[in-house]
């Protein structure tokens, strides 16, 4: 039973394989195609005519000329002229553009150095202020040799003078006794003390020429010390000096100091006016008595008439 089953399968294959052929058969015979067949029964051979086939094979000649003739034409077609505007632009493009070097000078230009700022002034320092004014008060019985003595005021003897000139109007008798001075003042007194350097410059400006006014000649020293007293305030230096008349010792009251005779003349009427007195002499003052009694500039003023 079973190989007739096998059997009949196989048979059934063969016939769907024939069908199919035979379709394909067609196919080609449509197209031109000779197409031979065979089975295990029979041969059939068909001719078909080939007006299909020449049909696909002329256009696909065709189709190969036409390409051919396309490309051979455009190798040998002559590349387009360019037209001027273009011409310009492409040269324009491929231009390299040189910067302009100006030449360059024989002798460079020299490059100013700049000046270093200005260095200010220095400040001047301020001044040194003064120095305190050293003032001595006189206690009873002082002298103006033993002031000028002492440590603290020039310790010096001999530099009287600068307390007798720095200080005018306050020495109430002066008279020079045996070659040395003798100055009574009052106590309590307060001496302008000037220091050693402005003393020397002081001294260094003492004038050629000054005129004295001598009042009296007397050989009493009380005499001549109070009647020099009285003579105070009138705006000049009074002292009394120590000479020899006849032998024996005198007292001369004298007024100075003055830069002309006239102004010696006018001082001469106001001691006649206080005191009386009209006579008096006006001489040439020595330059010791100028270094002695001569008041420093300064202190002129303080001999005003009061």
């Amino acid at each position: 039973m079973l190989p007739e089953n096998i059997a009949m399968r196989a048979k059934a294959v063969d016939q769907r394989r024939f069908q199919g052929t035979q379709g394909l058969f067609k196919i080609l015979e449509q197209g031109g195609w000779t197409v031979k067949s065979r089975n295990s029964e029979q041969v059939q051979e068909r001719r078909v005519t080939g007006k299909g086939f020449w049909i696909l094979l002329l256009v696909f000649l065709v189709v190969l000329l036409l390409g051919l003739f396309l490309i051979l034409m455009q190798r040998e077609k002559p590349s387009p002229k360019p037209s001027l505007s273009a011409w310009k632009a492409d040269v324009v493009k491929q231009m390299i553009v040189v910067p302009v070097v100006e030449p360059l000078d024989a002798t460079p230009e020299k490059t100013p150095i700049p000046e270093p700022p200005a260095t200010p002034a220095p400040t001047p320092p301020p001044p040194a202020p003064p120095k305190p004014q050293r003032v001595y008060e006189v206690k009873q019985g002082e002298c103006l040799w033993g002031i000028a003595a002492r440590p603290e005021v020039y310790n010096k003897p001999e530099m009287w003078t600068a307390l007798y000139r720095a200080n005018p109007g306050v020495v109430d008798y002066y008279y020079q006794k045996d070659g040395a001075p003798f100055v009574i003042i009052n106590p309590g007194v307060r001496l302008r003390i000037l220091e050693p350097q402005e003393v020397q410059k002081l001294q260094a400006a003492v004038p050629k020429k000054l005129w004295i006014l001598q009042l009296s000649v007397n050989r009493n020293i009380r005499f001549a010390l109070t009647f020099a007293a009285s003579l105070k305030g009138l705006g000049s230096v009074v002292y009394v000096m120590e000479d020899t008349l006849g032998g024996q010792p005198c007292y001369r009251v004298r007024m100075g100091f003055f830069a002309d005779k006239e102004k010696a003349r006018v001082m001469a009427g106001k001691v006649t006016k206080r005191t009386g007195h009209p006579e008096y002499s006006i001489l040439s003052a020595s330059r010791s008595e100028m270094e002695t009694h001569l008041p420093f500039p300064e202190m002129q003023s303080t001999l005003s008439e009061s």
